[in-house]
């Protein structure tokens, strides 16, 4: 076994769970697991987050390392920038801010990543895209930096989208869509659900992102769509 640092990324939805449960049942080694929280999470995502830890743990397996962005959550950014998250523009600056930009602190900061550097390697990054997202995994592997090595096992074994889902349930879990409660790439549909699941997340504070955003381009969090009218037109 080469001595490369080797990062699971986790982000706790069906994909990047599949793909670390076969890791483990492949025997392919890792160094961490590594899950970035934007202060906005699903109770949903951070409950497969613990199970996972636990999971893990008892296989004598590293657990979920958490990072987060040290200034300020998702939300505290959106409010003080009276803005939404930056993909309601077209930008990824959320996903760059308080999912990459952490985690790659934190490998920074860990001693076996910085030897793999010294040593003239670059630290192995495992994604969970399956074969249905290979457009998506090009994409990525063309902006990923050049100290990392960017590989997509769920795609290098074949796997599907439903093979993944059936990968998660023969441990018994139901993992859902993982997914910010104020994320603007969610459709109407997912909206309601969220609103009738969770009234107070989305009612008290992902309307409370919309109406506080200084809006001039776009109607709402839904973009061309304002999800506080959807919602209101929804109980009319």
């Amino acid at each position: 076994m080469n001595n490369e640092m080797r990062i699971v990324c986790f982000g706790a939805g069906v994909g990047s769970t599949s793909m670390t449960i076969e890791l483990v049942r492949r025997k392919v080694p890792f160094d961490a697991v590594v899950f970035a929280d934007t202060g906005c999470e699903l109770p949903e995502t951070l409950e497969t987050v613990g199970v996972l830890d636990k999971w893990l743990k008892a296989k004598g397996l590293p657990g979920v390392t958490i990072v987060r962005n040290p200034k300020e959550t998702l939300e505290e950014h959106c409010l003080r920038l009276h803005a939404l998250p930056s993909f309601a523009y077209g930008g990824r600056r959320c996903t760059d801010h308080f999912k990459l930009r952490p985690m790659h602190k934190w490998i920074k900061s860990q001693p076996q990543a910085q030897a793999t550097w010294r040593a003239g390697k670059r630290v192995i990054r495992y994604v969970g895209f399956d074969i249905e997202e290979s457009e998506r995994a090009k994409r990525s592997a063309r902006a990923v930096l050049k100290m990392y090595d960017e590989q997509y096992p769920l795609i290098r074994w074949g796997v599907m989208r439903w093979e993944a889902q059936e990968i998660c349930k023969t441990q018994g879990w139901d993992v859902n869509k993982s997914s910010c409660w104020c994320c603007p790439a969610m459709k109407k549909r997912e909206v309601f659900e969220l609103s009738q699941k969770h009234p107070g997340l989305l009612l008290a504070r992902a309307l409370t992102i919309e109406r506080n955003a200084n809006l001039r381009t776009i109607k709402g969090l839904g973009r061309s769509w304002n999800w506080s009218d959807f919602l209101l037109k929804g109980k009319n």
